[in-house]
Formats: C-alpha cells, sequence, structure tokens
C-alpha cells in the first residue's frame, strides 16, 4: 500500500491542541479567580464578623462595669463609624458602626455593624438587668486562718473584686469566677432623716436629735412606738420584744442594742421595722422574726457577735420575710462562733469580718472583707426593703449575629 504525502496535517492538529489548552487554562484560570474571590469574600466576612462582635461585647462590658453611663448610652444615636486597624501591619482593616438600645430596667441590646471592604456584618449583644446575682462583692478580699482550701463562696454567678488572694481564690467553686470591677455604691441612708432639713434629725448622735431623747434606757414590755432610747438590752429576767403598733411601721432608735445570752422577738406582720444603733452586740441568743415584712438593722460604728447567734424566721413563707443588715461608713460587721445569718449585708464603705463558723446565707457588699477559719457565704438572691437604693448589676445573656460560611 503506497502512503501518499500527508505533509501541512499536523498544523490543524496543533492549533486545536492549543486552541483546547487555552480554552481550559481560561477555565481554570477563571475558576481559581473566582475561588480566590470567594476566599477573599469569605475571609472579609469572618473579619467583619468578629469586628462586629468586638465592638458589642467591648461596649456590653463596659456598660456591666458602668451602669450609671447605660441611660446616657441608650439616649444617644448610633455612634459614628470607628475606624479598625490591623495591630500587626497598623494597616486600615474596616470600620465598627455601634447603636445602644431597650429598657435599662429589663434588656438592653447592643447592635454592633462591623464592616471590611464591602462586606457588612451586625451582631447584636444582649445585657439583662439583673438583682444581685453573686454572694460577695469586695474592693480587697482575703483570707487568713483555718488551713487551706477552708471556708467557701458558693452560688450565684461570679464575684466581684478589685483586688484577690490566692487564699480567697481557693474559696470560689470552680465553675465561678471572680471578675475585677471597681464601682461606686450609694451611701447607706438612714431611714429617720428629717426630710424638712440637712440633718438626721432623730438618728443617734446627730445634731439636732429629737428633744425627748434624754439617755434614758430600756426598761420592760414590748417595744411598739417610734423611740429613741441609750441602751436597749436584754437581762436574763425579761424578753426583748419589738413589734409597730397599730400595724403600721417602726423606727427604734438606740445607741447600743446589747442581747447577751437572751433572745430577741421581732414582730412584723406585714410591716417594715427599722433599728438604727450605733452598736449592735449578740450572743448566745436567737433573733427570732415573726410574720411577713422586712427587718432592716442600721449600724453606725460596730455589728459584733460571736457566740451562737441565729436568726430564726417563724413566717410561714420565708420567702417573705427579710432581713437586710446596714453598715455606715467607716463601720464594721463582725460575725463569729458557730453562727447562721440569712440576709442581706450591704456595708459598701465598711469593713466586712466572717469568722469561725459563720454561715451567711445571702449576699454582702462590702469595701473590705475578711474571711477567717471555716465561714461559709451561700447566695440567695435577698432584695433589699424599704430603701432608696438603687442596686443594679447587669450580665451578658445572650448573642445574636448574622450567618456565615
Amino acid at each position: 500500500m503506497i502512503i501518499k504525502d500527508q505533509k501541512g496535517y499536523a498544523l490543524p492538529l496543533i492549533l486545536v491542541i492549543v486552541l483546547a489548552l487555552t480554552l481550559l487554562g481560561i477555565a481554570l484560570f477563571t475558576y481559581f479567580m473566582s475561588e480566590t474571590r470567594q476566599v477573599s469574600i469569605t475571609e472579609e466576612k469572618i473579619k467583619a464578623h468578629y469586628l462586629a462582635r468586638t465592638g458589642a461585647h467591648a461596649v456590653a462590658s463596659y456598660m456591666i462595669e458602668n451602669p450609671e453611663d447605660i441611660l446616657p448610652l441608650i439616649d444617644s444615636d448610633e455612634s459614628n463609624l470607628v475606624n479598625h486597624q490591623n495591630l500587626d501591619s497598623g494597616e486600615f482593616e474596616g470600620e465598627i458602626e455601634i447603636e445602644v438600645y431597650g429598657d435599662f430596667f429589663n434588656e438592653i441590646f447592643v447592635r454592633s455593624i462591623g464592616t471590611v471592604g464591602n462586606t457588612s456584618q451586625t451582631v447584636i449583644a444582649s445585657v439583662h438587668n439583673v438583682w444581685v446575682n453573686f454572694p460577695l462583692f469586695g474592693l480587697d478580699l482575703y483570707k487568713t486562718g483555718g488551713g487551706e482550701g477552708s471556708g467557701s463562696v458558693t452560688g450565684g454567678d461570679i464575684v466581684y473584686v478589685s483586688s484577690i488572694e490566692e487564699s480567697v481564690k481557693q474559696m470560689l467553686e470552680e465553675d465561678r469566677e471572680a471578675v475585677q470591677m471597681d464601682r461606686n455604691f450609694e451611701d447607706v441612708q438612714l431611714p429617720c432623716k428629717d426630710e424638712d432639713s440637712d440633718f438626721y434629725g432623730s438618728c443617734p448622735d446627730y445634731p439636732g436629735a429629737d428633744n425627748d431623747y434624754d439617755g434614758e434606757n430600756y426598761d420592760d414590755g414590748i417595744i411598739d412606738v417610734d423611740r429613741r432610747y441609750g441602751l436597749v438590752e436584754s437581762k436574763q429576767d425579761q424578753e426583748l420584744v419589738i413589734e409597730a403598733e397599730n400595724g403600721g411601721d417602726l423606727i427604734l432608735k438606740a445607741d447600743k442594742l446589747k442581747l447577751h445570752n437572751r433572745d430577741m422577738t421581732v414582730n412584723l406582720d406585714d410591716n417594715n421595722i427599722a433599728i438604727v444603733v450605733d452598736e449592735f452586740e449578740g450572743g448566745n441568743n436567737d433573733i427570732i422574726v415573726n410574720g411577713k415584712g422586712y427587718l432592716m438593722i442600721y449600724v453606725k460604728e460596730r455589728f459584733e457577735s460571736d457566740g451562737n447567734f441565729e436568726l430564726d424566721y417563724k413566717a410561714e413563707e420565708a420567702d417573705d420575710t427579710i432581713v437586710n443588715i446596714f453598715v455606715l461608713d467607716g463601720g464594721e460587721f463582725d460575725l463569729g462562733g458557730t453562727t447562721t445569718f440569712e440576709g442581706a449585708i450591704y456595708a459598701p464603705n465598711a469593713d466586712v469580718y466572717l469568722g469561725g463558723n459563720t454561715k451567711v446565707l445571702g449576699w454582702v457588699i462590702a469595701d473590705k472583707f475578711k474571711g477567717k477559719g471555716d465561714m461559709e457565704i451561700r447566695h440567695i438572691p435577698i432584695k433589699l426593703g424599704d430603701t432608696s437604693l438603687e442596686l443594679d448589676f447587669f450580665e451578658l445573656k445572650t448573642w445574636r449575629y448574622d450567618d456565615f460560611d
């Protein structure tokens, strides 16, 4: 068989191959460019998301630590764009825009929009107003004595401090944390302030005390009217009973309340009873609280008990019987021995000492807190009674944000 000359057929074949490779290259280039662009968009989306989340978290954390600034933030317009730079290169990376809105007494939202390139992401943090949800707040916390690991602070969410020693950290539950936070609390306001003047007209040791005070001591019987005494003392042969007359509230004022080893009975009967004293001294005795209502004890200088002191609630529903201790600026609250106290201790500018086998069921706010021995604080969300104190705390509850792959 004779093969004819086929010279010239190779060129079209080569051209076809070159065209196919060119088209394949263009397809691969387009694919890779598309992938690169998709990666770039995804990267921008992720950066925008975390940029927005960082902004929301920063503002939410600021509100939690500075509750006095929350209302101005709610009332303000959304923020101007805030430029964000890459910390490593210093190059411009994106922008954040933040808005705060919601109900101060319920739920507050922080909407943060992060923008990187042409991509924006929205993150919303939810901050809730909560009652005292922690067992202990103290600007300085420290613990001595009792051996390593003795003593405990349990319940609630967190412990607020400005400084904390390792010995105190050992008292916290494993799932609790100590958060450093400084906060200015309102001073304790005595309930017997004369609203028509600038002094506490009927409170111990204040100028302008009521004219019927002559240093008279409590003698015997039931204290059932607003009265100021020198010394209110429970003795071996008498029972100390405090109750409101005719179903009203009662304010008892005294230089000193001393219980020795006899019990004191407080009959609330759906009323508020306030005891305002310079000094309170307990012993091996109980305070027996009957009925529903608030018992509020205001101490100017010192509250002290080192025996088997107990608070004994006799109400049918103990949740409706509330005991508060208020310690004025520079005062001291000191419990030792084998003591059980259920109530709230509000002493933001005073010192609180718990020692021995003391057990506090409630919460403590103090300037300086010192734990000794096998003391225990177990959180119970107890409210304050008939006071003008606003005690708002906030916590970060939920996140909501744009979906991204």
